[in-house]
């Protein structure tokens, strides 16, 4: 025999219990996006190869057969976890200073 419940309007999730539901959700989804992700950091000193984006380097990729990264060079400022500022010749005509998504490990 199957029992149906009549929701009475004064028996659903309260706002506490709402709140608590959303940011349970909230940690899932943050421990989701982030459990593939590798945490890397450079210390000064340290040599990196450059990621070439189009719009950071507008003459050194002209074409998609040019190479995609330069390098090494050498860290020489920290300026918080994210950007980096390296040795960069003039000649490149760019802001030093870089995002640690565009930086890779050079092994010597």
């Amino acid at each position: 025999m199957i029992v149906i419940k009549k929701n009475t309007g004064g028996e659903g999730l309260t706002c506490k219990d709402s709140t608590t539901n959303r940011e349970k959700k909230n940690e899932q989804s943050t421990f989701k996006a982030s459990r593939r992700q590798k945490l890397v950091r450079f210390e000064l000193g340290d040599w990196v190869w450059v990621h070439i984006r189009n719009k950071s380097f507008p003459e050194q990729r002209r074409s998609k057969l040019m190479p995609r990264g330069d390098g090494p060079f050498q860290i020489i400022k920290k300026i918080n976890d994210n950007p980096y500022t390296m040795d960069l010749p003039c000649e490149y005509g760019v802001s030093a200073t870089f995002n640690i998504d565009d930086l890779f490990f050079f092994l010597m």
